[in-house]
């Protein structure tokens, strides 16, 4: 007779830490599959560590059922998709400080209506910062 060993072991992670199992089993080559005798100390393996607590088994009837969820409908808009610069945020924009911060995007090539609204509202906005300098300018030299 020809024997062999079929060796298992398994790690279980719980509260209380890792812990190793394991088992070694011989067996007649000659008239034993590997297989089967594997897939007994497999559960051998199992078997002792729900008896001995490692591992917790629960019945299907004491789990309770979870609530189905809720789904809410929400209506995208045409906002919610849109990705990328649009003229009208080039536009809206009332400081210098602002609008920089689009140049990067609109000096790419093909980006000419972006950079045309870019330089356009630049251009309205240092007009209006100029005028107002003017503006105050004037004042204080009237007041003196």
């Amino acid at each position: 007779m020809k024997t062999g060993t079929i060796k298992y072991s398994r790690e279980i992670k719980n509260i209380a830490g890792n812990v190793w199992l394991g088992i070694e089993n011989e067996y007649d080559m000659n008239s034993e599959d590997p297989k089967a005798v594997f897939k007994k100390a497999e559960e051998a393996v199992n078997e002792f560590a729900i008896q001995s607590g490692l591992i917790l088994q629960f019945n299907n009837d004491s789990i309770p059922q979870a609530t189905p969820i809720a789904e809410i409908q929400v209506e995208k808009k045409s906002e919610d998709i849109r990705i990328g610069v649009i003229v009208q945020d080039i536009m809206s924009c009332n400081d210098l400080i602002v609008l920089d911060s689009y140049k990067l995007m609109v000096m790419q090539p093909g980006k000419d209506i972006l950079k045309g609204a870019y330089e356009e509202r630049r251009r309205q906005i240092i007009e209006m910062e100029t005028k107002d300098i003017f503006d105050r300018t004037n004042k204080l030299t009237k007041n003196k």
